[in-house]
């Protein structure tokens, strides 16, 4: 088989051409790269993340999604990150907010996803779990996911900071000799740490 020089010079042309788009794109996905994601709030949901152009230009447009799943990839939110810039040698930060709030125990993944110009997606991953709440004096509990990215469960009940309960916890857990009425509508007994300590008037 014998090739036409003309169509010969041709193809080492398109083949130069093809490498040089290859290695720019793999030079500029390198110059682009998504630093710590941290979870700031769980009420409402809210994380952070970093950006880091070490390029000569300044990234215009740049967008992109949150997506927030469960350990077995079931998706339970997904976060539109708006369009941003960064310069050129600089790291920014990126908050992302959700309209409400997530505090179920558990383990989960969260992807951050950007376009950082048209055909080039960068991404990456948090493993983290959302743990109860923790009190002083508790015994520590071994809890599934030692040593992923933890978060604590956050109260919403505002009255237990206006009474400055969290104050009371560091000094004492009190004592069964003491009885307190709740003037409430009521009460669920069913709660473990509730049933051990409710009293009934006996006579």
């Amino acid at each position: 088989m014998k090739w036409n020089p003309y169509k010969l010079r041709i193809f080492a042309a398109l083949s130069a051409s093809l490498v040089l788009v290859f290695i720019q794109s793999t030079a500029a996905a390198q110059t682009v790269t998504i630093g710590a994601i941290e979870i700031k709030n769980l009420v409402p949901f809210t994380i952070t993340f970093q950006l880091r152009n070490a390029g000569d230009r300044e990234l215009d447009g740049i967008t992109g999604n949150a997506v927030l799943t469960d350990r077995f990839g079931a998706v339970i939110e997904s976060l539109p990150i708006e369009s941003f810039s960064v310069a050129p040698q600089t790291t920014d930060t990126v908050t992302v907010t959700s309209r409400w709030e997530f505090q179920k125990v558990g383990i989960y993944l969260l992807q951050i996803s950007l376009e950082t110009s048209p055909g080039s997606l960068i991404t990456k991953v948090l493993a983290f779990r959302i743990v109860p709440i923790s009190l002083p004096h508790t015994p520590p509990e071994h809890l599934e996911g030692e040593g992923l990215y933890t978060v604590h469960q956050q109260p919403v009940n505002w009255g237990i900071p206006l009474i400055k309960a969290p104050e009371a916890w560091e000094k004492t857990h009190g004592t069964d000799d003491v009885i307190v009425a709740v003037i409430d509508s009521g009460i669920d007994y069913s709660i473990p740490e509730l049933a051990r300590s409710m009293w009934t008037n006996k006579g």
